[in-house]
């Protein structure tokens, strides 16, 4: 299985109702996982181990914690 999904919101990696909508689509990680929030930690990882790059950047982050990034909790 590729964790695809047949409605089209990003497969189970990611929610698949209300709380996949964001500006950018409807495929919001659902950080919950904890296999989501260990690949971002390797992700990052891999860039500043590998790559040596300098700092690493993150925008949007209100987003991960609540919808159109302000109000409520996921």
């Amino acid at each position: 299985s590729t964790g695809g999904s047949e409605n089209g919101l990003g497969g189970i990696y990611f929610y698949n109702d209300w709380r996949a909508s964001t500006p950018w689509g409807d495929t919001r990680p659902d950080y919950g996982r904890p296999e989501v929030r260990r690949y971002i930690l390797d992700n990052a990882r891999m860039w500043l181990d590998d790559y040596h790059v300098d700092g690493l950047r993150f925008d949007m982050t209100p987003y991960i914690r609540s919808v159109h990034g302000s109000g409520y909790d996921l």
